[in-house]
């Protein structure tokens, strides 16, 4: 399969032009398409007999591993003769005892079964301190964790780890692009381990950018786990204002079998009840700094610092709880984040719908208030796109597979909207008087804002029954590295021919400036009929664009 190594339209904006200077092979910048079976394309190496592809962290893992099973008696009955067992033995026994060393915490409920803690999860038991003379100054901080916390820690640094970009030219030397190039999950430690154990979720990289689950028997269950809460997802860099357009498409398919009763695993209306049935699912942008002060103790955010800490599990307790009531809100909800949802076509902008609260409270804490000197309860920050996403279903022998419509949402900085697409087509796009709020701070296109792509879905609580094909699920999503459904590349054209006829006539003086836009409607009634439509925000790109000329 081909891939895409800068998203085409990219190379019609200015940024382009940076990100192909990037390139150090001349041939590939040249073709721009990558072969994804190619020795220049990064593939992940599965670990062999490594807890960490850090040397150090690596021995010092295995070091306390190999003190742990000899102390609990594993083996054998002289603690000293663990001295002989090479590499491949010790990760071996690790593959037999691995379950219970990473073991659930005690408070959690097991259904229909109380089970005690196990001796090799303890965080005491077996556990030793490692001569820091033996390692760099850099490791100390490891050497006084537990095996437990340092393979928690590794496992998932290791996991959502991702380089640069997939365009690998030898030596570990990547093409170094700026945009995102795939997702990792804004989930804590514990929902994301019913994720990754329960679900057997994989995020993959083939030009799209792919997140399965597969749903196995999984015994363990979360607490809040049914459909009050949302698994969300942000992409692995954010976008800067300076990208002048950034746009992603998104597709889900689920496949329903015997051993979940035929229920999905992300959640969706009853398609008895409702024929255009719909699924609990939500994409668009999430601010990467927000103002979270009216969530008790977080304050100002910084979501790439947060998603940091909860790869490394780095979470204050204190903060626990208030983080899990953000992280399970959904996109749209979610401070500072602008997203539609699946599940009722509608636009949800966070920041209009915090200050729409706020006005309920003023109003509940004073009744008297009159008609003229009540605030405006209209802008709630909920649009209606009116045009249903539906979701089809098909019947394949025993199983039933449901699929959605194709969905791209656009970020344009410099027209400053947000702009929505179904199967292709432009459906909608949302003015940055929609997105404001009365904090200018908070706003998606003030000076300091970047963002990040965001998705977010609910689950169901699912029983599992044995010896039947998995139920399972396919978000494919596309940032741009294989064509979109929607032109977006013909679009921008578009724009780029009514911008050369303009740059001719003020060079040639035949226009000023302060006569472009009495002009401009002149060329676009005269053009094709797609152009006819042209909103105000599309003048205004063009007239920003020609501010530089």
């Amino acid at each position: 399969m081909l891939s895409y190594i800068i998203p085409p339209y990219l190379l019609n904006l200015s940024i382009g032009s940076h990100l192909q200077s990037k390139i150090k092979d001349e041939k590939l910048a040249r073709l721009n398409v990558i072969d994804t079976n190619s020795q220049y394309y990064y593939h992940p190496i599965k670990q062999t007999n490594l807890f960490s592809n850090d040397y150090y962290l690596n021995q010092i893992i295995k070091d306390k591993l190999i003190y742990k099973l000899a102390i609990i008696g594993v083996l054998g009955s002289n603690p000293m003769e663990f001295t002989q067992y090479n590499d491949d033995y010790v990760y071996e026994l690790f593959e037999i005892f691995k379950s219970r060393i990473i073991q659930d915490k005690p408070e959690k409920k097991l259904i229909n079964e109380e089970k005690p803690s196990s001796i090799f999860s303890s965080t005491k038991l077996g556990e030793v301190q490692i001569p820091e003379e033996a390692y760099p100054l850099e490791y100390s901080k490891y050497l006084k964790m537990s095996l437990k916390e340092l393979l928690l820690l590794t496992n998932s640094n290791d996991k959502y780890k991702l380089p640069p970009s997939f365009v690998n030219f030898g030596n570990s030397e990547f093409f170094n692009y700026d945009l995102p190039i795939s997702w990792v999950p804004l989930i804590t430690e514990d929902y994301l381990e019913y994720l990754t154990e329960g679900l057997n979720m994989k995020i993959e990289n083939n030009g799209h950018s792919n997140i399965t689950f597969n749903a196995t028997d999984y015994k363990t269950e979360v607490e809040d786990l049914t459909n009050s809460r949302f698994y969300n997802f942000i992409t692995d860099k954010p976008i800067e204002s300076t990208t002048g357009i950034f746009y992603y498409e998104v597709e889900i398919e689920q496949t329903t079998t015997e051993s979940t009763k035929f229920k999905p695993i992300i959640s969706m209306d009853d398609n008895s009840i409702n024929s255009n049935s719909s699924i609990n699912f939500s994409l668009g942008y999430v601010k990467q700094f927000s103002n979270l002060d009216n969530i008790n103790s977080l304050g100002k955010i910084n979501l790439e610092k947060l998603k940091k800490d909860l790869y490394l599990n780095e979470i204050n307790d204190e903060f626990l709880n208030d983080l899990k009531i953000l992280l399970s809100s959904r996109p749209g909800d979610f401070k500072g984040s602008f997203a539609i949802s699946f599940e009722d076509s509608t636009f949800y902008n966070s920041l209009k719908t915090f200050e729409s609260l706020q006005r309920a409270q003023i109003l509940n804490m004073n009744r008297r208030l009159g008609t003229l000197s009540r605030p405006n309860e209209s802008d709630n920050g909920k649009i209606d796109l009116a045009i249903p996403f539906k979701t089809s279903m098909v019947t394949q022998d025993t199983k039933k597979v449901y699929k959605t419509d194709v969905v791209g949402c656009g970020i344009n900085y410099i027209s400053k909207t947000i702009f929505i697409t179904l199967n292709g087509i432009l459906v909608k796009a949302i003015n940055e008087k929609e997105l404001s709020s009365n904090n200018s701070e908070d706003n998606l296109f003030n000076n300091s804002s970047s963002v990040y792509p965001m998705i977010g879905f609910k689950i169901n609580q699912l029983k599992f029954e044995k010896n039947f094909t998995p139920t399972s699920v396919k978000i494919t999503t596309n940032l741009g590295f294989v064509d979109f459904k929607f032109d977006l590349n013909c679009y921008l054209k578009q724009f780029n021919t009514i911008k050369k006829s303009l740059e001719s006539q003020i060079s040639n003086k035949e226009i000023g400036l302060d006569k472009l836009k009495e002009k401009l409607n002149k060329i676009i009634s005269s053009t094709n009929k797609n152009l006819k439509k042209l909103s105000k925000e599309d003048e205004r790109f063009i007239l920003l664009n020609l501010e530089n000329v």
